[in-house]
């Protein structure tokens, strides 16, 4: 958090349209419901991005709320930044996660592409074609 709030304090004055945080998305059992913090602060942002996982038929994003996170998203939405968090939560405080063990075998191609997928999505597309604008 301490690079986050940082850089809160010390934001270009750029406009921000939306800006997601990934966090802990190439699991092998990966499942990520919507955060709780994200969905409290900005609920519209977050059903859109869900919304465009469905259309493209990605099955590791589960509509189903999840726990709020405290994590680098929260200084930027309290600095008027428009970020969600993409957290698979299950993983916090696995018995690989904060360890010598957190390594890149544990990693699934198939969860890192389902996630980039939406993500070149959301890049190139917009928010516009997730049901609504």
């Amino acid at each position: 958090l301490l690079g986050a709030r940082h850089f809160a304090k010390n934001l270009p004055r750029t406009p921000y349209k939306f800006g997601i945080l990934l966090d802990m998305v190439g699991d092998k059992n990966l499942r990520i419901p919507k955060e709780g913090y994200s969905v409290r602060m900005l609920p519209d942002l977050v059903d859109k991005v869900w919304k465009r996982a469905q259309l493209l038929k990605l099955s590791v994003f589960i509509n189903r709320l999840g726990s709020e996170i405290l994590d680098d998203h929260q200084p930027l939405i309290q600095a008027g930044v428009p970020i969600i968090d993409i957290i698979h939560v299950d993983l916090v405080g696995s018995k690989y996660w904060h360890t010598l063990e957190d390594t890149p075998d544990k990693c699934s191609p198939e969860s890192l592409k389902q996630v980039g997928t939406l993500l070149l999505s959301l890049i190139y597309e917009g928010l516009g074609n997730s049901g609504t604008q």
